[in-house]
């Protein structure tokens, strides 16, 4: 049994590290695909469950906008998973019309 929890503790440990080094940088935007971006928001604890954590998911959304807008470009995002918004900038609306 013991063994059976050290892997399962190395395995989620090796996972916890993955999914930092995919996720985007705080407050800073990199390049997730062609296309696409990612954005790190600045909490810990997940989107949307706190005042605090709702203004760091607003001024990630904002970077992200300003980031879009500097290209003559809108933003819209295509998910909000975990601490990291992805988006793409497009020169369309989200309908794809102007």
């Amino acid at each position: 049994m013991q063994g059976v929890l050290a892997a399962f503790a190395i395995v989620a440990c090796c996972a916890s590290v993955a999914g930092c080094a995919s996720r985007g940088q705080v407050g800073q935007v990199q390049e997730a695909g062609e296309g696409t971006y990612s954005i790190g928001v600045g909490s810990s604890h997940g989107l949307g469950t706190s005042s605090q954590e709702n203004k760091a998911t607003d001024a990630a959304i904002d970077k992200a906008g300003q980031y879009c807008h500097a290209k003559r470009e809108k933003l819209l995002v295509t998910s909000a998973i975990g601490n990291v918004i992805n988006f793409r900038c497009t020169a369309d609306g989200p309908g794809g019309q102007n």
